[in-house]
């Protein structure tokens, strides 16, 4: 009896996977079976999703555990959690009309090769293929036009501001000030893993074997009497 398991993989940890597989757009949803590939998303699409995600279920004799709801009223997520998850997944990126390869409006089209042309790396969404998050984003971050350029989550504008930024270095100084900030968050993160490995988590000098200061020492000694490990 097959099941269906759901991953998120974080984008700026798995570089290799996503140049083997040419992921290019934010979220881009792979549909593995038994580790190959049968089918694929590029780009945020409510309705496409559930099709897809129906349609291999019913192929493949997945069990179901919950009834699958097409209709247009029933969200798997609101657009503003959507565009949170948007935000948080990508240190760059732009909600455009159209994808990068085919924009769909000259503003697009001309972020993008600004974008290319200063050899800036970024993720795309394509607000053309989800209506629920074109018109929240407008109110989200009460900017009515599109592209709009985010990075480190924080709007940085539309097709105007992004040239003015980048020709007087400001952007430049966005991007460092943003990969500063990630590996800050990162730290954090891994710190946060450290300490819920256990319930009582001790950070030393050297190890418990052979302790590297006296402190450290001590502590251990007074651990070991009280009989806790």
């Amino acid at each position: 009896m097959q099941q269906l398991a759901i991953c998120r993989l974080n984008a700026d940890h798995f570089y290799d996977l996503l140049n083997a597989q040419h992921v290019s757009a934010a979220p881009t949803i792979l549909f593995y079976h038994r580790t190959r590939i049968i089918d694929r998303i590029d780009g945020f699409n409510q309705s496409e999703l559930l099709k897809k995600i129906k349609s291999n279920i019913n192929k493949l004799g997945v069990v179901q555990t919950t009834q699958i709801n097409t209709d247009s009223d029933s969200q798997i997520i609101s657009a503003e959690t959507r565009i949170k998850q948007l935000l948080e997944s990508s240190p760059t990126i732009l909600f455009m009309k159209g994808t990068p390869a085919s924009p769909q409006c000259g503003f697009s089209r001309q972020a993008c090769h600004l974008l290319d042309e200063h050899k800036i790396k970024y993720d795309y969404f394509d607000v053309l293929a989800d209506q629920h998050v074109r018109e929240q984003l407008k109110k989200y971050s009460n900017w009515n036009t599109y592209p709009q350029l985010y990075v480190g989550g924080e709007l940085i504008g539309g097709l105007d501001i992004m040239k003015q930024m980048i020709e007087n270095g400001d952007f430049e100084l966005k991007l460092r000030e943003n990969k500063v900030h990630e590996k800050d968050k990162d730290m954090r993160k891994h710190l946060e893993s450290l300490i819920n490995r256990a319930h009582l988590m001790l950070f030393i000098k050297g190890t418990p074997e052979t302790p590297r200061c006296g402190f450290t020492k001590e502590l251990l000694n007074l651990l070991a009497k009280a009989n806790i490990t």
